[in-house]
């Protein structure tokens, strides 16, 4: 190696990254090509720093190294001794604990001045050897000594994992990709070597099992536990070990919860404290281990080098946007419908252990019971999390988290009421359950400022939902399509409008047949009624004319010689029977479509029809009455029939005089409005009830159909409908005109 290779090894970890100093930028020069023994520009500014290009992740990972080392002293190494009673195991822990310190040494300048970076990752490497030695060390014994082995406790798998992260190379201490390619080669092959363990270890331990001939209920549980082991250890690594960055994220979670149920439920029967290669839950120790070299900086730096795996590969949708930003947004959301997953697969095996328990009886009952319903609840809960997160980032967010809260509940209430009686990977379940699963879930929805501040710059769609916690007044049946809480509310009521507009327009034709017959019937008995009176002379021959062309007799004369005259009039229509009242007049019971005279003969040289008993005959407009929906005033009848004008001919006592023409003796009677004033009460209602904001709409739709005297409160109401004012504008009235003006 020549001497210049020596140097740019030995300055590698103080390359420069930009650095201020005295209040101006400092660019920091690198050591490529710089000749042995001359000075940095760093250094020539009297400003060295460094641990500068140090990472945070860096120091997460020494910390987290030492803190497991020193918390696996507590805790057992086999199933008779703990690891501070082993002289080994404490020796070979203090060695992995030292090889920690040696980058800070080289930083600051108390190694020997040919250490090098290289130097430094290889006695690191070396250093923490033997604390894997003796780790293999223990299973190689356990699996020899048959059923007299001691296990290997959880002390081992948090100090392999502590020794795995001291004997990483640093984010700082990485070579460019080409020449860590063996490293990472290597470190790749130890995540599979534990993976490949994890499975041998399963199978062998539900083999040994079998050739014991166990119960069946006893075999089904031990195939069940295996089952769940092999899914949350080995599924997770097989992701990573395919290059999926969102499984290594996934990996590295499961790892630190282990490690935390290890040391949070030491002393706890109903946790995993020692295993044994003939036992099911053996995997579960290693979980620890895969997940410190699944953190590795190397491991890390390739899966980010490969970028964020498709939607097709992460089984998540796509969010909105492009760049980094939406890059780590969905990295972040694969973990978390991945952690999702293994929470469904998680809750289906304590519902299953549930129902094996139920079927074997015995004083487990009651919990079997709690472990099969509250299972199936958090599998319910969590499936549409899965599926909502695969098919929107946004809008599937606020599901996944309330899954994740649902499990926690539940988890927490099986933690409590299962007892003791739970097996050591039935208790691991449920602590997963309980924290561990849910925990990984929110951090990952949660857990970085760049995912919140996408999820806050993009918040899911809430159309319609704000009803359920925002006030808000009653909506009536007139309010309209507008006022209903989204497009799908609109619908629906549109839907219903035509339905009774539909139903209104055939009661309008019905009506206007029985209205037919009624006027034809009128029509043939009208000369038996009275004799006809002498009339005057008219000054012409001329004949009234029929023009009603819904009836069937389209030529205007009934069978005995009655003349029918139909006319179109616009307007309001009042009743007959009000209007007649008003002017003392009497009407017939008949409701009659077309003006018919009250003699069935024509007598020469008149004009019109005579009239009877010295009455005068008044044309009326009517209209047919309307029920429901059809009485509102402003909707336009349905039907050819429904929309012609209907008069009704009303005898004027007084009217008329032997030998005047029916011309002279009719005339248009306008309609006749009582005195009203403050509080008047006009038919069932009072002036103050149309005039009142307040009166629902349907009230005064009728008030405008049955009182007319109330026309001009209701138009100076303000929450009278457009529909009503247009009708009420096209009446006629000074008063109802003025009190439109008024609003306006």
């Amino acid at each position: 190696m020549s001497e210049q290779d020596e140097t740019h090894e030995n300055r590698d970890g103080r390359e420069a990254r930009d650095g201020r100093e005295d209040g101006g930028a400092v660019g920091r020069t690198t050591a490529v090509g710089t000749p042995a023994g001359e000075p940095l520009a760093e250094e020539a500014a009297g400003a060295p720093r460094p641990f500068a290009d140090v990472p945070a992740a860096d120091y997460v990972r020494d910390g987290a190294a030492a803190l497991l080392l020193l918390c696996s002293l507590s805790l057992p190494w086999t199933a008779v001794a703990r690891a501070s009673d082993r002289a080994e195991v404490v020796l070979v822990t203090l060695l992995s604990l030292l090889s920690l310190a040696l980058p800070y040494l080289a930083r600051t300048g108390l190694l020997p001045g040919g250490w090098t970076v290289r130097a430094t990752r290889a006695t690191r490497l070396l250093a923490n050897a033997p604390y894997g030695v003796a780790v293999v060390w223990a299973v190689v014994a356990d699996l020899v000594a048959g059923d007299d082995g001691r296990g290997l406790g959880s002390a081992a798998a948090l100090g392999l994992a502590g020794a795995l992260l001291a004997a990483q190379p640093r984010a700082c201490e990485l070579a460019p990709a080409d020449d860590d390619a063996r490293a990472l080669r290597g470190w790749r092959l130890g995540l599979g070597v534990i993976g490949v363990v994890a499975a041998v270890a399963t199978v062998v331990a539900l083999g040994v099992l079998v050739t014991d001939g166990p119960d069946a209920l006893v075999l089904v549980r031990a195939a069940l536990a295996a089952l769940f082991v092999l899914v949350i250890v080995c599924r997770p690594i097989l992701g990573a070990l395919r290059g999926d960055d969102t499984w290594r994220i996934v990996v590295v979670g499961l790892g630190a919860v282990l490690a935390a149920t290890f040391v949070l439920g030491s002393g706890n029967a109903t946790l995993l404290q020692v295993g044994s290669v003939r036992f099911a839950g053996f995997a579960l120790l290693l979980l620890p281990a895969a997940g410190a070299v699944a953190g590795s900086a190397l491991l890390e730096r390739a899966a980010r080098a490969a970028g964020v795996p498709a939607a097709s590969e992460t089984e998540a949708a796509p969010a909105e946007g492009s760049g980094p930003e939406v890059a780590v947004v969905l990295r972040w959301v694969a973990v978390a419908r991945h952690a999702l997953m293994l929470l469904a697969v998680t809750a289906a095996f304590v519902a299953a252990d549930g129902l094996v328990d139920l079927v074997d009886g015995g004083p487990r009952t009651a919990t079997a019971v709690l472990s099969l319903v509250l299972g199936l609840l958090v599998l319910v809960a969590t499936l549409p999390g899965v599926r909502a997160l695969g098919s929107d980032a946004v809008e599937g967010r606020a599901p996944a988290l309330a899954a994740a809260g649902a499990s926690v509940v539940v988890g927490i209430v099986l933690l409590v009421a299962g007892g003791q009686d739970a097996g050591p990977v039935v208790g691991t379940e449920r602590w997963l359950l309980a924290l561990g699963l849910p925990a990984l879930v929110v951090l990952a929805l949660t857990g970085t400022g760049t995912v919140r501040a996408y999820f806050a710059a993009h918040p899911a769609a809430r159309a319609g939902r704000t009803g359920a916690y925002v006030w808000a007044p009653r909506r009536t049946a007139d309010d309209g399509a507008a006022t209903d809480g989204g497009e799908k509310g609109a619908a629906k009521k549109a839907a219903k409008t035509e339905r009774a507009a539909a139903k209104a327009a055939e009661k309008e034709r019905a009506a206007a047949e029985k209205e037919r017959a009624a006027a034809r019937d009128a029509a043939t008995s009208a000369p038996s009624l009275a004799p006809a009176a002498a009339a005057g002379p008219e000054p012409d021959g001329s004949e009234t004319d029929s023009n009603d062309a819904a009836g069937p007799e389209a030529d205007g004369s009934e069978p005995d010689g009655t003349e029918v005259d139909s006319t179109d009039a616009a307007g309001p229509a009042p009743v007959a029977a009000r209007a007649a009242e008003a002017t003392g007049a009497e009407t017939t019971q008949e409701r009659p479509r077309r003006r018919i005279s009250s003699s069935g003969s024509r007598v020469p040289g008149r004009r019109g029809p005579a009239t009877v008993l010295g009455e005068s005959t008044q044309v009326i407009p009517v209209e047919p009455e309307r029920t429901g929906y059809a009485a509102r005033p402003g909707l336009q009848s349905a039907g050819p029939e429904a929309e012609r004008e209907r008069t009704q001919r009303v005898p004027v006592q007084g009217g008329g005089r032997d030998g005047e023409s029916a011309a002279e003796t009719t005339s248009a009677l306008p309609p006749v409005r009582p005195e009203t004033g403050p509080g008047t009460v006009v038919g069932r209602w009072t002036t103050a009830q149309a005039a009142d904001p307040g009166t629902s709409l349907e009230d005064l739709a009728a008030m405008a159909a049955e009182e007319p005297a109330l026309h001009p409160y209701i138009a100076a109401n303000p929450a009278t409908y457009p529909a009503l004012l247009d009708w009420l504008g096209g009446l006629g009235e000074p008063e109802v005109d003025a009190a439109l003006a008024a609003r306006r």
